[in-house]
């Protein structure tokens, strides 16, 4: 099936229908409740017939108007209009290309299911918001327009809000996964995955990592290259409670461990007898945007290296919004990173 044919099934997609039956039928609740709230605030504010000409004409055209809206929303939705294009591939940086389409495919389904929800769910809460306002409105709170506007729109922003942190959440997941999982597929025998422990003891006893009570990485990148295993991950640590934090401090960076089962060393000064342009290379990775000088430690067959990040947001954090143009810059970085690290993984071949 071709792209224009999976783009003219999209609108008649059961899932679609079913958002847009589901948009005007809040809609039509969040209209049904304008009318009430309306009718509520009138009918206080100026009992009578000035309150009830209110409630009846102010209401239904603001009724009137509200399902308006919702229909219209509907009817884009069922028509697909919401669908996104297809990524393209960044012409600038074609290196990418591999990581951003496969991005992009991720994250089509997760924006369409967010706007297919806010759809729906803008209205309700704002038709929830209004139904509190009523109650309180008939037990003697006040209210008056102003007030009403502000929970209507409150409410609304509310739900619209809840739609778009789950949805930043499932495209977090999403760019780890297939952004920067492809990203390291296309440089080597690598992947992403969940972080595998991390023996802060042993990190604190090599003199890379300041003493801390826990750490927490979001995953890692690992593989093998060259017979050489490479582990980067982006770690946080916790100081141990009254500590002083200059003594200390909180570590927010990354964490490299390259492990060479030819390699035996006691230290870095032995391994640079070995493989003098290792520690050289390892150096340069605070040449690198956003990165600080890195420390670095080295037994047996390991060599174990700690690089602060200096800049916000952190290089493996996700971005806010979806879209290559947003991702690309990011995964540019952790690109350069993994080329530093392969480098420094080069020096290491046997002599």
């Amino acid at each position: 099936m071709t792209a224009d044919a999976v783009t003219d099934a999209a609108p008649h997609d059961p899932s679609t229908k079913g958002a847009a039956r589901a948009a005007f039928i809040a809609f039509l609740a969040l209209a049904a409740m304008v009318w009430i709230g309306i009718a509520v605030g009138a009918n206080v504010r100026a009992p009578g017939v000035v309150g009830l000409v209110g409630a009846v004409l102010g209401g239904f055209f603001a009724a009137l108007l509200t399902a308006a809206i919702g229909g219209g929303i509907a009817l884009k939705l069922a028509s697909g209009a919401h669908n996104t294009p297809p990524a393209a591939p960044d012409a600038f940086n074609p290196e990418l290309a591999p990581a951003l389409r496969a991005l992009g495919e991720a994250q089509r389904p997760i924006t369409k299911h967010m706007v297919e929800q806010a759809a729906w769910r803008t209205p309700a809460f704002a038709a929830a918001g209004v139904a509190a306002w009523s109650l309180l409105v008939l037990v003697g709170l006040p209210g008056g327009v102003l007030d009403f506007s502000l929970v209507l729109l409150l409410a609304g922003l509310a739900g619209y809000g809840l739609t778009r942190l789950q949805a930043w959440r499932e495209q977090s997941d999403v760019y780890l996964q297939r952004g920067v999982g492809t990203l390291a597929g296309s440089m080597g025998n690598l992947v992403w995955r969940k972080a595998t422990a991390i023996d802060l003891k042993a990190l604190q006893a090599a003199g890379i990592l300041p003493r801390a009570a826990d750490s927490d990485a979001t995953g890692e990148i690992a593989g093998t290259q060259s017979g050489v295993s490479i582990r980067i991950a982006p770690l946080s640590t916790r100081p141990p409670q009254g500590a002083d934090k200059a003594t200390a401090p909180a570590f927010n960076g990354l964490l490299i461990e390259i492990e060479a089962p030819h390699l035996s060393v006691a230290s870095m000064e032995a391994l640079a007898s070995v493989h003098p342009a290792v520690p050289v290379r390892i150096g340069q990775l605070a040449a690198l945007p956003g990165l600080g000088a890195p420390v670095s430690a080295a037994t047996g067959a390991r060599i174990l290296i700690a690089v602060p990040e200096r800049a916000k947001p952190r290089l493996f954090a996700s971005p806010l919004l979806p879209g290559s143009s947003a991702a690309a810059p990011r995964l540019a970085r952790i690109r350069q990173l993994v080329a530093a690290v392969l480098h420094i993984t080069d020096a290491l071949a046997p002599r």
